[in-house]
């Protein structure tokens, strides 16, 4: 009788030990995975604010600079300068989302000149 409960034990230990694993590999998915969430929405709100200075400031103090572009690789800048204390991932997706929206805008001109 002994042997069995010595037996129980060890294969409920087995399955504590498979328990802590699992909830181990669920929770760094569930890390991934707000990681990529949050990264897509900062991409998103970087796309609407390139939308945004495209029509309400379209070019900087007056020159032949667009004024989205001209803070995207301000922007980009910093990241690669790591002047964001740590948060430099997140200032690249709201740069890749600016940097996404004025390479369609500008497609979209090119396009429609050469029709």
């Amino acid at each position: 009788m002994n042997a069995l409960a010595e037996n129980t034990k060890s294969e409920v230990v087995q399955k504590l030990e498979r328990a802590r694993a699992a909830l181990k590999t669920y929770k760094a998915d569930a890390q991934r995975v707000g990681k990529l969430g949050l990264n897509l929405t900062l991409a998103a709100a970087g796309g609407a604010a390139s939308g945004v200075l495209s029509i309400k400031h379209p070019k900087l103090f007056g020159s032949e600079i667009d004024t989205d572009a001209a803070i995207a690789l301000v922007l980009a800048a910093g990241c690669a300068a790591d002047m964001f204390d740590g948060a430099e991932e997140y200032m690249a997706s709201f740069t890749m989302g600016m940097a996404g929206a004025i390479a369609a805008r500008e497609t979209a001109q090119l396009m429609a000149a050469h029709q």
